[in-house]
């Protein structure tokens, strides 16, 4: 009877350190679909930049709606709209920056904004420089300039005023250091960015619940091996 008392108390220990090393330990990144799929608590203005058909020449020092610190590149050249003069899907009384040369056009470039302090989470609507169908892209990585991951949207520029989609995401694992947008059709112009400074809330036990579990597991295995020593 003790010896199968043991086992069962084995059995027990071996359950408890399985819940410990299945804590999440990976990184990832989760595609955001909307502003309110993020606890936005900082933001991006590009009106901050100029105003409309301000032409910006990169490396661009960005501040945020709550004074932290960003560099906006990965283009030779970017062009603050209002989105009544992009004359696309934006709203008309937004601001919006895009990879486009006042002289020659659009270009085939991406917007890059490298955040001085990583974030959690960012987002904005965006679109192509070019009427038609379009697949948006959001590339993020960390602080070592490692791809965390990229996630995409497909959507269409009509020209109508009937709103841009939105692309946004938030990690599971290393923070955001760098973001890039772009699309498949003639570089890309973005709203807002909206961005999450502060930790998400998490389905992952906190600490004391680990306790209280592995107490009640191991109280478990003591009243079997009393009942078995019986």
């Amino acid at each position: 009877m003790k010896r199968t008392a043991n086992r069962l108390v084995t059995s027990l220990a071996v359950v408890t350190a399985g819940v410990f090393m299945a804590l999440p330990a990976s990184a990832g990144l989760v595609q955001l679909n909307s502003v309110a799929d993020l606890t936005a608590d900082d933001s991006i203005q590009w009106s901050a930049l100029g105003g409309d058909l301000t032409s910006l020449t990169p490396p661009t020092a960005l501040t945020t709606a709550n004074s932290a610190s960003a560099t906006l590149t990965g283009s030779s050249v970017f062009t603050v709209f209002l989105g009544s003069t992009y004359n696309a899907d934006f709203a008309a009384g937004d601001t919006v920056v895009s990879a486009y040369d006042l002289n020659n056009g659009p270009l085939s470039t991406g917007i890059e904004i490298d955040f001085a302090n990583p974030v959690y989470a960012l987002g904005a609507l965006i679109q192509a420089n070019a009427f038609g169908a379009f697949t948006g892209t959001l590339q993020a990585y960390d602080s070592s300039s490692t791809l965390l991951g990229t996630v995409t949207v497909n959507s269409t520029v009509l020209g109508s005023g009937s709103g841009a989609p939105f692309l946004g995401a938030g990690t599971t694992g290393n923070l955001i250091a760098k973001a890039v947008f772009s699309t498949d059709v003639a570089g890309a112009a973005i709203d807002t960015v909206s961005i999450q400074t502060s930790a998400p809330s998490s389905a992952t036990p906190e600490p004391s619940a680990f306790v209280l579990m592995f107490s009640s597991v191991a109280a478990l295995g003591f009243g079997a091996r009393r009942r078995f020593a019986r």
